[in-house]
């Protein structure tokens, strides 16, 4: 499926986490992988949902989030945040 959504979206310059998400889809739908790929194909081109951004080259919507959650968590955790920037762990490392 991850074949068949790369050749969907010849743009999308990664494809590996996507394998969380349709092996949810195939859960939901009883294993149907014609069902989970059109249900994921139409969560991608919704612009609601912007889902491709998590992707794409250069992860557009990855980084925002980043952005908002080291945010939130400066606002929230304060003592958390500036510890993990005093021992030097990267922003990415403790996110995800």
């Amino acid at each position: 499926m991850l074949k068949a959504i790369s050749n969907y979206f010849p743009r999308l310059g990664y494809t590996q986490g996507i394998n969380f998400w349709i092996g949810f889809a195939l859960l939901m739908s009883g294993g149907n992988e014609l069902d989970s790929f059109w249900f994921f194909i139409s969560i991608c081109r919704n612009h609601k949902f912007l889902f491709l951004g998590f992707f794409d080259n250069e992860f557009p919507l990855l980084k925002i989030y980043l952005h908002i959650f080291k945010k939130k968590l400066k606002e929230k955790l304060p003592k958390l945040y500036y510890h993990f920037k005093e021992i030097d762990i990267p922003d990415a490392m403790y996110v995800f």
